[in-house]
């Protein structure tokens, strides 16, 4: 509603069942390889106004 409103320009959204996902697939790289990534983008979302 505060975008709406014009309250707030913009909100980021963010992916928890990715981080989540990420998260094991690292562990299981590590596992097996003894290495994993040393980032991993799991990506965001802004939402505007424009976008709602």
């Amino acid at each position: 509603d505060y975008i709406r409103k014009g309250v707030l320009t913009a909100s980021i959204l963010i992916s928890p069942d990715k981080i989540g996902y990420q998260a094991v697939k690292s562990l299981v790289e590590l596992a097996d390889s003894g290495f994993t990534s040393a980032a991993v983008d799991t990506g965001i979302e802004i939402i505007e106004k424009d976008t709602l």
